[in-house]
């Protein structure tokens, strides 16, 4: 599942569920940093993913994680890239 314009925080937070196991898989892994770069943009203040609580800190950390990962298995080619805008 790809998310787009018109996907919710829910479909990321399922996107991320589904490819909980992104280690040595570089589909799970794009999917996953995609779920997680959804969030970040999204921007809510916080939320419950897998029973826990999760900040814009520990998506970001998450973000390095896995990015880091899929730069190791070779998949960087393939990953999302999402750019944060400023508001004006």
């Amino acid at each position: 599942m790809a998310l787009s314009s018109s996907s919710t925080v829910s479909d990321a937070l399922d996107q991320m569920a589904d490819n909980l196991r992104w280690r040595g898989d570089s589909s799970k892994c794009v999917l996953f940093l995609e779920a997680i770069e959804f969030l970040i943009i999204k921007q809510p203040a916080s939320m419950a993913f897998a029973n826990r609580s999760l900040t814009q800190r520990d998506l970001k950390d998450m973000r390095e994680e896995v990015s880091t990962h899929l730069d190791a298995i070779g998949g960087s080619s393939r990953r999302t890239s999402f750019v944060q805008a400023r508001p004006l």
